[in-house]
Formats: C-alpha cells, sequence, structure tokens
C-alpha cells in the first residue's frame, strides 16, 4: 500500500537543500534566492492524487462533521493545475473546482458541478466549502517573489528549520508577505505565516504530523491551519498516489477558463 503524501499542499513540500551560509550579506541573499528556486522545483510532479479528511472548529469550539475531499494535481513546466472534487457529505459531492496556472503566474480557478458546463469563477483567497483551504495557497506563488530573505534558524518540535521571508509589494495580491519555516532534513516548511499589506497575520499553516515519501524526503499527514477569525482546520492525509495518471480528460479544456479574464 502506498503511503499517504500531500503534493497538493506545495507550500509545504521543499527539497533536501545544501547548507546555507550566513557570514556574508550577499551570501546569504543568494541563498535565500536558491533556497525558493529549489522549493518550486521539489513541487514538481507529474501527476498526483490525495484524499483528505478536513474539520474546522469555530471560536466557540464547535466542530464541524469531517468533509472529505480528493485532490488531483500536475506540476511541471508546462502546467501547474488543480482539480479539487466533493467526496461527502453529499452537499458537496461531484462539486469540483478546477485551477491552474498560467506562464505569466496568475492563477485561474473555476467551479462546477459534475458534468455540468455552468463554470464561474472562484475568488483565489476565499475559504473552500468554508473550511481554511485556500486555492491561491495550494500554488505558493511566494517562492517566484522576487525578494527572498534569511532570517536565521527556528526550533519547531525539536526539528530545526530555516526562516525564509518571501515578500511582495504588488498590488494583485492580498497576501505582501509570507514565513516560512524550512526543514531541510524533512523536506518541508513545518510552519508558513501569511501577512496583508498592513504586516497583520492572516493565517498560519503548521505541520502536525510527518510521513516518509518514496522519494526518501517527508511528506504532511496532519496539517492544521489557524486563521486570525479563530477558525481552526484540522487535515488528515487518509490516502494518496505519488504518480498518479493525468488523462487528456483529466482537467477541463483551457476555453472553461475564459470566463474568468484576467
Amino acid at each position: 500500500m502506498k503511503k499517504p503524501v500531500i503534493s497538493f499542499f506545495i507550500l509545504l513540500t521543499a527539497f533536501i537543500l545544501p547548507g546555507l551560509v550566513y557570514a556574508e550579506p550577499t551570501a546569504a541573499i543568494l541563498s535565500a534566492t536558491m533556497l525558493a528556486e529549489l522549493m518550486q522545483q521539489a513541487n514538481y510532479s507529474a501527476g498526483f492524487e490525495e484524499r483528505l479528511s478536513v474539520t474546522t472548529v469555530n471560536s466557540y469550539g464547535h466542530r464541524t462533521l469531517p468533509i472529505k475531499l480528493a485532490v488531483i494535481g500536475q506540476f511541471d513546466n508546462k502546467n501547474q493545475r488543480l482539480l479539487i472534487r466533493g467526496i461527502s457529505p453529499a452537499n458537496i459531492k461531484d462539486h469540483f473546482i478546477a485551477a491552474e496556472k498560467s506562464s505569466d503566474g496568475s492563477i485561474r480557478a473555476i467551479e462546477y458541478h459534475g458534468i455540468s458546463k455552468n463554470y464561474k469563477k472562484v475568488n483565489l483567497f476565499a475559504k473552500l466549502f468554508d473550511t481554511g483551504l485556500v486555492i491561491w495557497d495550494m500554488f505558493t506563488p511566494w517562492w517566484q517573489w522576487p525578494k527572498q530573505r534569511l532570517l536565521g534558524i527556528e526550533r519547531i518540535e525539536e526539528r530545526n528549520c530555516t526562516i525564509v521571508d518571501s515578500l511582495y509589494e504588488s498590488t494583485i495580491s492580498s497576501i505582501r508577505e509570507v514565513v516560512s519555516c524550512v526543514d531541510k532534513a524533512a523536506g518541508l516548511s513545518l510552519k508558513t505565516k501569511l501577512f496583508d499589506e498592513r504586516h497583520k497575520l492572516v493565517r498560519t499553516i503548521t505541520v502536525i504530523r510527518m510521513v516518509g515519501k518514496e522519494s526518501g524526503t517527508m511528506a504532511a499527514k496532519e496539517i492544521l491551519i489557524t486563521d486570525t477569525d479563530k477558525l481552526t482546520t484540522e487535515i488528515e492525509i487518509y490516502s494518496g498516489d505519488e504518480h498518479y495518471s493525468i488523462t487528456p480528460d483529466t482537467f477541463p479544456s483551457p476555453e472553461a477558463y475564459l470566463i474568468t479574464g484576467k
């Protein structure tokens, strides 16, 4: 039986990286840029599929019944695409959200039900299915931002991780800064914090438990997303396929995205 992985959570994956140099400022900047590039490359996959169990807890401690989702993805030099399908309960069954990242870095997403051709635009920063899942996060565009800085070392749950600060000054995104704590040995970002233009924390994504991958690195098994509105989202990856076969009809045709505009 294959080990469960979470390839779609690209923000939580990284590479087994060479040691980073902190002695000289120039070396530190180059190391931060190199780390960001390797984080992008490490996410490449010809195809993957994951099954998720997602539970939310509100500020009063009320827990929702888990929802189950299937996530299919493809990330390489030509294609960066995701397809999320609702499995249960009945109100989300066969509800699809498809997203793709174009060569210019822009992300587009649509939603539809079953084989319906009634596509409609999806807000990239909206919470999916009333959980903490966000389409924009899943593509981790911050690793392509022009400003990357190393801020030192932190220790989380007995593991050392390198703090990487990604900055963006454009008004295109509501997120302007992302601080990631990358565990080089595990190949994961153990904690990721997203900030808005006022440097206000929007949400934090934390890896709670990990498992080994076929490649020898680690994958997230349990994840916690904490929003500033006190909503928390618990995610368990209960099955997955690291080598999922992507067929020509796996994703909607490019024409379906024309409704989203630019």
